[in-house]
């Protein structure tokens, strides 16, 4: 943990002492209009939130590599961890553009409270229950794992996140206010060294994560209506150089607070939408499918990977064909089960709330 302090402290002192990369770390919106939500999905949102879920994938291999191989975490998976540790950025940076941007002026609460409860908290509860069931943990620490989502390492992302929809209805009052990205900054950078103040009990508090996104909220006119700033190209990647050589100078297993490297990644596959989309051609659209049932793989994709490291473990013990091995196995498994999975909450939900069922979907 002190090397991942000295890393992002080292980068903040880099960032703010060298005026262009502070002014394209933090600029001015360049986009003043106000853009009101046309009830579309945009599809571009759903292909960076299927990059986000494939990079939390990758995190979890490297993670359930080290604690089912018992290896020492040899620089090849502290590499393959940093590399992906912009997941958590994208998908909180995503949530706080498309809450700002569909919430611009009125805010109905009781339907709002109600779409995250049936779309993301009802989900998370079913899924606990599975996990307890699953996993042969104690049906007495139920109650406990439906407030602090510890049933399964992944799932405190979920109360994280909820809180800060929780708190959107006030947090939105803000949106426009440059002090507060700037004050959002120095609380996440707070809490982030001082981990003994992120947790209530056993609970992860949010302000560790609250400038991923206020920053989507205050810069979220700047990527609806994108237009590439291609002089940023050099200060965005000199960012990424830098993480990358301190990540090797200082060789730990970071998490997910990565504010400089997190947001240049985000902005750069802004920069080069337009090339990233003709590239890809149809893995393209495979993509933007895995990121509208991000929230499924979410869910689904940790017990699948521990399932495949057991199978995998019966026949290789070596670090390398492992790691092969599960990620082209399960990247195709958790698509499919994460669709599947969608698939039938949304049927379900439809039935059950038809108004409330597709909360979010957007």
């Amino acid at each position: 943990m002190l090397f991942e302090i000295i890393a992002v402290f080292s980068l903040a002192i880099i960032v703010f002492s060298f005026s262009p990369l502070r002014r394209v770390f933090l600029p001015a919106p360049a986009v003043e209009k106000d853009f009101i939500f046309a009830g579309k999905r945009i599809e571009y949102f759903d292909f960076l939130k299927g990059v986000a879920i494939l990079a939390v994938i990758v995190t979890h291999i490297v993670y359930l590599s080290v604690k089912t191989l018992k290896v020492e975490d040899p620089l090849f998976l502290f590499t393959l961890n940093n590399l992906a540790r912009f997941a958590i950025p994208f998908f909180l940076v995503i949530s706080g553009i498309l809450s700002a941007w569909k919430y611009e002026n009125k805010i109905n609460l009781g339907r709002y409270y109600l779409g995250k409860f049936f779309r993301i908290y009802l989900p998370f509860a079913f899924f606990t229950m599975l996990v307890l069931f699953l996993h042969s943990k104690d049906i007495k620490d139920l109650s406990k794992f439906l407030i602090n989502g510890q049933v399964l390492t992944p799932y405190y992302f979920i109360i994280l996140i909820l809180q800060l929809y929780i708190l959107f209805p006030l947090l939105r009052f803000f949106k426009d206010s440059r002090g507060f990205l700037v004050l959002s900054f120095f609380i996440s950078l707070f809490f982030f060294s001082f981990n003994q103040f992120n947790y209530l009990g056993e609970i992860i508090l949010f302000p560790s994560y609250l400038f991923f996104f206020v920053y989507g909220m205050y810069y979220r006119n700047n990527f609806i209506k994108y237009e590439a700033d291609k002089t940023a190209v050099k200060y965005w990647g000199l960012i990424i150089f830098l993480y990358i050589t301190i990540s090797f100078i200082l060789p730990a297993h970071y998490f997910n607070f990565r504010p400089f490297y997190g947001l240049a990644v985000f902005n750069l596959f802004f920069i080069y939408k337009d090339k990233i989309i003709a590239k890809l051609d149809n893995v393209y659209g495979v993509i933007c499918d895995a990121g509208k049932n991000s929230l499924w793989i979410y869910f689904t994709h940790f017990s699948l990977l521990t399932g495949l490291f057991y199978l995998a473990n019966l026949f290789t013990k070596d670090l390398y064909a492992t790691v092969l091995i599960i990620f082209f196995v399960s990247l195709p498994l958790s698509y499919w089960l994460g669709k599947l999975t969608g698939w039938l909450y949304n049927k379900i939900s439809y039935i059950l709330k038809p108004k409330y069922g597709t909360e979010d979907a957007k």
